[in-house]
């Protein structure tokens, strides 16, 4: 079951994960510096993955790692089509495909962020504080309203001789789903690509300097976009050019094996993005975490006339 492929994804999965969770808790101990919405989207961003990167490990990960009779098979025999209880695999799957398009729409706003920031440095916060929670409903609702099929209909594993391994599946029409997710992330892509276009546009132009902070944010953003750029053109190569007659050719071969790393890229690169871009998160990270190695700048104070020693 276990195979070097997942202990692999297991191993940078729980990496990333640990400094997920550490760079979270360090915003919240010093949340009048860290309060701002792009740090709120940022939070919101690790509840989302944390989900996605759990439940794929019931609905992809152990599933493709387990063999016909390996010592947990047992669990996927049990929830065959031939299975008439499939909850909770039905909500399992539906997770699966929502949390799609949850990480394109939170790329997305994370670059309009960004973007307005460039063009409103003095208000644009409070603006983004007032509709943080609605940009939390709309990226938590609308997707069900593409995968709701999925929920109503029967969830479960099948085995693939040969591949020697379970495979979730679902009575839902998966096509249109697909289909509908492909041109979601068209659309998502290219205003993440203006958004981050226009602000750097508008950066280069501006004769007041934007704080350095701030500039590393929209860093932060634009490798984003190219993480999701890369991976949604994976997946639209593995859906419209890679069929069973090209299937064995060496480049649909590639286009297939990257599949899990970029979902992975989605999920698990947003702290390395942040503490390889923001000097700030850095800091208050080693002051949280290791403050014994934090050195303290030691300010001389000129005095005139006679110092202490003097007197």
């Amino acid at each position: 079951m276990f195979t070097l492929k997942f202990a692999i994804t297991v191993f940078y999965g729980g990496l990333s994960f640990v400094a997920y969770f550490l760079t979270v808790f360090m915003m919240r101990a010093n949340w009048k510096e860290f309060s701002i919405a792009f740090f709120r989207l940022y939070i919101a961003f690790f509840i989302y993955n944390l989900i996605t990167f759990v439940n794929s490990f019931i609905t992809v990960r152990i599933p493709q790692n387990t063999c016909k009779d390996c010592y947990m098979s047992f669990l996927f025999k049990a929830h065959s089509q031939n299975n008439t209880s499939w909850f909770p695999l039905n909500f399992f799957y539906t997770i699966h495909y929502s949390m799609a398009f949850v990480q394109y729409a939170m790329i997305m706003f994370v670059s309009i962020n960004r973007c307005s920031m460039i063009f409103n440095l003095t208000s644009y916060n409070n603006q983004w504080k007032r509709i943080f929670p609605c940009i939390i409903v709309l990226v938590s609702l609308f997707p069900l309203t593409q995968t709701y099929p999925i929920f109503f209909n029967t969830a479960y594993y099948v085995y693939t001789e040969a591949l020697d391994c379970y495979s979730t599946k679902t009575l839902a029409n998966t096509a249109t789903i697909y289909s509908h997710l492909l041109i979601y992330m068209g659309v998502t892509t290219i205003i993440t690509a203006l958004a981050n276009i226009f602000a750097f546009c508008k950066l280069s132009l501006m004769n007041s300097k934007i704080p350095k902070g701030e500039q590393n944010l929209m860093f932060v953003s634009l490798a984003m976009f190219f993480v999701q750029l890369f991976a949604g053109g994976n997946t639209i190569i593995n859906r419209l050019f890679v069929s069973d007659s090209n299937a064995t050719s060496t480049w649909s071969q590639i286009a297939q094996t990257l599949i899990p790393f970029t979902s992975d890229g989605l999920t698990l690169i947003h702290p390395w993005i942040l503490l390889a871009f923001s000097k700030r998160v850095r800091k208050c990270m080693m002051k949280t975490y290791f403050p014994r190695y934090v050195t303290t700048p030691i300010t001389i104070a000129v005095q005139s006339g006679k110092s202490k020693s003097d007197r």
